[in-house]
Formats: C-alpha cells, sequence, structure tokens
C-alpha cells in the first residue's frame, strides 16, 4: 500500500523553533517570577500548547504570560527556519502527486504570528 495524504507538524519537523520557544520562554518566566529557568528543564514545552505548558510551569495568570512569552519569541524570528532538506522533501511529494497537510498545536495566532514572518 502506497500513502498518498501526508500531515505535517509545524514545529520541530518542519521548521526548527526549538531554540526560539525555548530561549522565549525563558525569558518569560524570568520577567514573570524572577527565576531563571534551565534551557533542558523547559524541552517539555515542545509540542504542547503555550497554554498547558505555563500551566504545567504553575504561572497565575496564562493569559499575561502567553502575551509576554509572545512578545519574547518576536525577538527570536532570526533564529527560525525550515529544516535542511524541507523544501526538497516538499517539492518532490508535490510533483509526485502526494496530498499533504499540516497540523500544529499553536492557536491561530500563535501561528499567524510566529510562522508567517
Amino acid at each position: 500500500m502506497r500513502y498518498k495524504h501526508i500531515i505535517f507538524d509545524i514545529d520541530g519537523t518542519l521548521i526548527d523553533t526549538e531554540y526560539a520557544v525555548i530561549h522565549s520562554l525563558i525569558k518569560t518566566i524570568a520577567k514573570i517570577t524572577g527565576n531563571v529557568p534551565q534551557y533542558e528543564d523547559l524541552k517539555f514545552v515542545l509540542g504542547i500548547t503555550g497554554k498547558d505548558a505555563l500551566k504545567r510551569l504553575k504561572i497565575d495568570d496564562i493569559d499575561r504570560g502567553l502575551e509576554i512569552w509572545d512578545t519574547n519569541m518576536k525577538s527570536y524570528y532570526h533564529t527560525i527556519h525550515p529544516f535542511q532538506g524541507i523544501k526538497e522533501c516538499l517539492n518532490y511529494l508535490l510533483s509526485n502527486k502526494y496530498v499533504s497537510g499540516i497540523v500544529t498545536s499553536k492557536t491561530y495566532m500563535e501561528y499567524h504570528t510566529d510562522f508567517t514572518p
């Protein structure tokens, strides 16, 4: 059986956002709590929603935390890029009549602000 439909996640699959996500979160937590967490201690946030990440980090005001995180994320846009070979992979799939789609755990606003640039 040959699959003809492929769905990709964005973060960590098509686009390398790990550095931006975690470093912007470190700045966010530092601003909110005064504590500076270690990079490795925050890797659990990759692949879950920002809201769920802040809940697990016991941030009281989730909406304010998301707003600060979004602002901090903008200063790391220059570190976000497609993984090597992704463009070629997608072109191959398109030229071979595969149907592809994209999913993400980000909200529409996070998707728009983080990926459009």
